[in-house]
């Protein structure tokens, strides 16, 4: 029994680290996809690899999350305030 959960801890870490991979070349998040690959094991990196990579961030720029709205946007790196597209925040 303790060889089969040792098995599946390094099969889970071991799909965990692939999964992580793959997502950052998608341009997705890596920490959660190394998460759900170590738990879904080799269904989560076909998954990962059957997703449709995300277009890359135009150069310049930083992606920010808007704290009322939670919508994502580019804005330039030297800006230091920026007005939500979606709920016309503005934030610093």
């Amino acid at each position: 029994m303790g060889e089969i959960l040792v098995v599946l801890l390094v099969v889970g870490f071991m799909c965990g680290l692939i999964n992580g991979a793959i997502a950052g070349k998608k341009n997705f998040d890596t920490t959660t996809h190394m998460f759900v690959g170590f738990l879904a094991g080799p269904l989560g990196v076909a998954a990962t690899l059957l997703m449709e990579p995300k277009p890359p961030q135009p150069p310049g720029t930083r992606s920010v999350v808007c704290t009322r709205c939670n919508t994502r946007q580019n804005v330039l790196q030297a800006a230091s305030r920026f007005e939500c597209w979606h709920c016309n925040l503005i934030t610093q």
